[in-house]
């Protein structure tokens, strides 16, 4: 698989001065400081030898101005690249996997966020509430895990075990331990402002399941995907194949749609299933 040439670029000083929030929140998906570096990471995974931007590790972890993009971006693409509603589940799974980097954007978050030595400080946080994100609908918090959930799904040994070894540390070191959500990483989960009522689909080949996408900008482009992709002609027990466009970003990934899960991803099935539940169906959408 392709290596990943990436060119690191902290917080960007336009942030402070910019004067359109509404419009730049649309073209991000959501607020600026949260979402300024999502378009880079996109572009990173379309085009890996070409140096696109990808937030660099905050000379301060703790300065929360610095961090929002960092973090985020790594979650938006658990989130709504791999299709994963519970990212704990999965990355509990790849670390299981020792870490294959086999799929393309396993292989940016490996290039990146594990390389920063900054993976276990997200699973970590991640751990302690357990949050599932519903992807499909317009929903902006996260469902956090109570302490009565946590029992009925308990984690494994080996993992209770990791989790209390990384404990102590976090909450000397890392900002994830202060408080339940210090980040605000489970009330910016993107898709929730400003739906693309303008995104089109159309088919491109129906003897290869091939489809187009397009949106004008990264607000609502998942939302649109399910409602419009739920409208493309019945190929049976086969899946569509739905090439994503944002104009403001580019190409955002091949998706399709899981008749597990009901939920559309990019990569391989096996990988998406292992960041769910199974609380999540088609019926449900």
């Amino acid at each position: 698989m392709t290596e990943y040439f990436v060119t690191r670029v902290p917080r960007p000083e336009w942030l402070d001065s910019h004067n359109d929030n509404s419009g730049l929140e649309r073209a991000l998906g959501g607020q600026p400081e949260w979402f300024w570096s999502i378009p880079g990471v996109f572009r990173a995974l379309a085009s890996p030898r070409t140096g696109e931007a990808v937030p660099v590790l905050p000379r301060e972890i703790r300065d929360v101005r610095d961090s929002l993009s960092y973090w985020t971006s790594l979650q938006y693409l658990l989130l709504y690249r791999l299709g994963w509603t519970r990212p704990d589940r999965g990355l509990r799974w790849w670390y299981d996997e020792e870490k294959p980097v086999d799929d393309p954007t396993l292989k940016l978050i490996s290039k990146v966020w594990d390389r920063d030595g900054q993976l276990d400080h997200y699973l970590g946080w991640l751990l302690e509430g357990r949050p599932r994100f519903d992807i499909s609908n317009a929903v902006s918090w996260a469902d956090v895990m109570d302490e009565g959930e946590k029992l009925r799904e308990p984690l494994s040994d080996e993992w209770e075990q990791w989790k209390r070894s990384h404990g102590a540390r976090e909450r000397e070191e890392h900002p994830f331990a202060g408080g339940t959500d210090p980040f605000h990483l489970t009330g910016h989960t993107g898709q929730t402002i400003w739906a693309d009522s303008s995104a089109t689909i159309a088919v491109v080949s129906l003897e290869e399941r091939r489809a187009v996408l397009l949106a004008d900008n990264m607000a609502g482009w998942y939302l649109e995907l399910g409602k419009l992709g739920a409208g493309l002609p019945d190929i049976g027990a086969s899946s569509w194949y739905v090439d994503v466009f944002v104009k403001t970003v580019g190409y955002l990934g091949t998706y399709r749609k899981s008749r597990e899960t009901g939920l559309w991803f990019s990569g391989r099935h096996r990988l998406h299933v292992a960041g769910n539940d199974g609380k999540f169906s088609a019926g449900n959408h």
